[in-house]
C-alpha cells in the first residue's frame, strides 16, 4: 500500500472537485468542505508515510495495520474511485457538449446544454449518490476517514490515541465497507450479464457499425493537477472489444471487481449526462404503533438493538457490564445522526458570554464504558484551546441517553459524562448552558457552557437536546419546564393534524437576528412540548404569496420547506403533496387564517428592515 501515492490522489481529486466551485455557487459550502477534507486526508496519509519511513516508528504500525487496511485500502480507495469516475464522465460529456454547441452556434440553432449545467447535474448526482449509499453526506464520510487517520497517525508517532474517537469512526467505516463490498459484488454480476448480452448481440448484428469512446485519463500536473478534458481517442473499428473497466485513480490499485450499487441508485445511473438524476423515492407506508407521539419507548429489546448496563447515577462512573456488543450488518439509523445535514441557512450570532467550557468532574474511565455500552449519535467540536467536543450517546434498548464532554489540551484529554435527564438547558446570548438543578427552585449548578457562532446550530442543538431527553424512557419530560428557547418571541401558536397526530405549531422570531422558524411539538400526553420538527423560514417569508397557498379552510400549502425532524422516519414523516409541497392542516379555519396573517405581518416587518 503506497500511502504517498494515495495522498497525491486525494489532492488531485480535491483539485477536480474544486472545479465545481464557480459553476455551482449554491453548493459552495459543501464543495469547499469536501475539498478541505480531501486535502486533510492527504496530509494525514503523508504523515503516516513519514512515520513508516522512520525506523524507530515502524514497529508502531503493527497496532494500526487492521485499521489502515479498513480505511485506506478498502473504503477510502473505493470512495476516491467513485468521485474520479464521475469527474471522468463529466469531462467526456463536456467534450461532447462543446462539439454540439459549436455545431449549433455555426448553424444558428439553440445551444442544447451548458458547461455550468453539466457541473451542477454532476455535483447534485454525486452528493445524492453518497448520501443514498451511506445515509449521511460525503463531507461527513471524509471527516470519518480524516479523524481515524489522525488518530492512527498519533499511534504511529508513539502518542496516546483517542480510543473513543477511534471506535466511533471504526464502527461507521466498517458499516460503510459492508455496503461498498456488497455493491461491488452486485456490479460484478451485472457487468458479466452485460458482457454476455453484448456478445450475443454482436454475434447477431456483427456488421452493425459502432464506436465506443474511452474515458479521458486523469493526469498529474506538476503545479496544478486537474481532470483532463481532452478529446477521447477513437477505438478500432468493429467488431468492438468489451467495454473497458473504469479507469483507476492514480496511485490506487483497481479492485478486482468493479464498484456498484443497486440498479436504481448506481452512480452511472445518477450521473449519466446529460440527464438529471431522479430524486429518491419516498416510502408510502408509515408505522403508527409505538410512535414517540404518544408514549416513550418501552424497555422492550429490539431486533437490532445493542444491550448495555444501566448507569447508576448521573455523576458517578458507569458500572461495568457483562453484556457484549453485537453489530448487525445493517447500519444503525437514528434521526439525530442527520440533524445538521439539513441546515441550509446561516445566521451569525454576536458572541456574548463565556467561551465553551465543561465544568463536570473528570471521569477518565467513562469513555471505555460508553464505547462498549452506547452508540454515538452526534458529535460537535467547538473551536478554541482547549478544544471541547460534545457528544450524545444512546443506549438503544431503552433509549437512555448520556452526554459526553471531551476536553483536549496539549497535556491531556479529560472526559465528563452525565445522563441527559439530569440536565436543564437555557440560553444566554450566544451560549447554551447545561446545568444540574440544585436544592432551590432557581438554583442551578453549571455542567457545561457551549458557545455557538450561528443561530441555526444553536437552535438545532437545543431541539435535539429537548427531543432526546423527552424520548429517554427513564424520566417524564413534564417535570422539566425548559422547552422554550430564551431570546425568541412567540408570534403564533395553533393546533394541527399531521399524519393523524395532534401537534402544536408555533412561529418563533429571534429577537436579536430576526430569524424566523416554524416549530411543531407534541401537544398532548407525557411527551407534551417535545419537538417533532423545526424549519427556518426567514428566507421564504419575504415573498409569502409565492410561498404559501390557502387551498382549503383549514389547509395551507408551503411550496418550500426543509424541516429538521426529531423522530425516526419509520415513526413519522411530514405530510407533503406529490409535488413536494408541505401540507399544514389546522384543526380550525381560524388558526389557518391567523397563521397566514402572522406570516404576512412578519414579511412586512422584515421587508422594512
Amino acid at each position: 500500500m503506497n500511502l504517498l501515492d494515495i495522498a497525491k490522489s486525494c489532492e488531485d481529486i480535491a483539485w477536480g472537485v474544486f472545479s465545481f466551485l464557480p459553476h455551482v455557487p449554491t453548493a459552495s459550502v459543501d464543495i469547499s468542505a469536501v475539498v478541505a477534507e480531501l486535502y486533510a486526508i492527504g496530509a494525514s496519509l503523508r504523515s503516516l508515510d513519514g512515520s513508516h519511513k522512520t525506523p524507530s516508528r515502524r514497529q508502531n504500525f503493527t497496532h494500526i495495520a487492521t485499521d489502515l487496511e479498513l480505511v485506506v485500502r478498502a473504503s477510502l480507495r473505493q470512495t476516491l474511485r467513485d468521485i474520479y469516475d464521475s469527474l471522468s464522465r463529466m469531462n467526456q460529456a463536456i467534450h461532447i457538449t462543446n462539439l454540439h454547441n459549436a455545431a449549433a452556434t455555426a448553424a444558428g440553432t439553440p445551444i442544447a446544454d451548458t458547461i455550468a449545467a453539466l457541473h451542477k447535474r454532476t455535483w447534485d448526482g454525486l452528493w445524492h449518490y453518497f448520501y443514498t449509499q451511506a445515509g449521511y453526506s460525503l463531507h461527513l464520510r471524509l471527516k470519518y476517514y480524516k479523524q481515524m487517520l489522525e488518530e492512527m497517525s498519533a499511534i504511529a508517532q508513539g502518542e496516546v490515541a483517542d480510543e473513543v474517537m477511534l471506535a466511533s469512526c471504526r464502527a461507521a467505516i466498517t458499516t460503510l465497507r459492508v455496503i461498498q463490498d456488497r455493491q461491488v459484488a452486485i456490479q460484478a454480476q451485472q457487468e458479466v450479464q452485460k458482457q454476455h448480452q453484448q456478445h450475443h448481440h454482436h454475434q447477431q448484428q456483427h456488421q452493425m457499425p459502432g464506436q465506443f469512446p474511452q474515458q479521458p485519463p486523469f493526469h498529474h500536473h506538476p503545479h496544478h493537477p486537474h481532470v483532463s478534458a481532452s478529446v477521447p481517442p477513437v477505438p478500432p473499428p468493429p467488431p468492438p472489444p468489451p467495454p473497458p473497466p473504469a479507469p483507476g485513480v492514480p496511485g490506487v490499485t483497481p479492485v478486482a471487481m468493479p464498484r456498484a450499487v443497486s440498479p436504481d441508485d448506481s452512480l452511472e445511473h445518477i450521473l449519466d449526462p446529460p440527464r438529471a438524476p431522479e430524486p429518491p423515492k419516498r416510502k408510502s407506508s408509515m408505522k403508527k404503533a409505538g410512535s414517540f407521539e404518544r408514549q416513550r419507548p418501552n424497555r422492550k429489546e429490539h431486533r437490532d438493538s445493542i444491550h448495555w448496563s444501566n448507569p447508576t447515577s448521573p455523576k458517578s462512573p458507569v458500572d461495568s457490564s457483562s453484556d457484549t456488543m453485537s453489530l448487525s450488518s445493517n447500519s444503525f439509523k437514528h434521526w439525530a445522526m442527520k440533524v445538521y445535514g439539513s441546515v441550509t441557512t446561516s445566521t451569525p450570532l454576536r458572541s456574548t458570554g463565556d467561551m465553551t467550557k465543561c465544568y463536570g468532574e473528570n471521569m477518565p474511565e467513562v469513555k471505555a464504558h460508553l464505547d462498549k455500552g452506547y452508540i454515538e449519535l452526534l458529535q460537535l467540536k467547538f473551536p478554541g484551546r482547549p478544544q471541547v467536543t460534545f457528544s450524545f450517546f444512546l443506549r438503544d434498548r431503552d433509549h437512555r441517553v448520556r452526554v459526553l464532554c471531551k476536553v483536549k489540551s496539549d497535556k491531556r484529554t479529560a472526559y465528563s459524562s452525565t445522563v441527559i435527564t439530569s440536565l436543564l438547558i437555557h440560553r444566554e446570548g450566544s451560549c447554551l448552558m447545561l446545568c444540574h438543578p440544585s436544592s432551590g427552585e432557581e438554583d442551578r449548578v453549571a455542567w457545561a457552557n457551549l458557545q455557538f457562532s450561528t443561530l441555526e446550530y444553536m437552535v438545532l442543538f437545543f431541539c435535539t437536546f429537548i427531543a432526546l431527553r423527552g424520548q429517554d424512557s427513564s424520566d417524564p419530560v413534564s417535570r422539566i419546564k425548559d422547552y422554550q428557547l430564551d431570546g425568541e418571541e412567540l408570534v403564533f401558536s395553533g393546533e394541527t393534524i399531521d399524519n393523524h397526530y395532534i401537534h402544536a405549531l408555533h412561529i418563533y422570531v429571534d429577537t436579536s437576528t430576526r430569524a424566523v422558524r416554524l416549530h411543531a411539538t407534541v401537544l398532548h400526553g407525557e411527551l407534551k412540548h417535545v419537538p417533532v420538527w423545526t424549519a427556518f423560514i426567514h428566507q421564504y417569508v419575504k415573498r409569502p404569496r409565492s410561498w404559501m397557498r390557502h387551498v382549503e379552510q383549514e389547509v395551507i400549502y408551503l411550496t418550500e420547506l426543509q424541516p429538521t425532524v426529531f423522530i425516526n422516519s419509520d415513526e413519522y414523516k411530514p405530510s407533503t403533496t406529490a409535488r413536494g409541497e408541505h401540507i399544514i392542516t389546522f384543526t380550525s379555519s381560524e388558526d389557518a387564517v391567523m397563521f397566514m396573517e402572522s406570516i404576512n405581518e412578519i414579511s412586512h416587518v422584515l421587508r422594512k428592515k
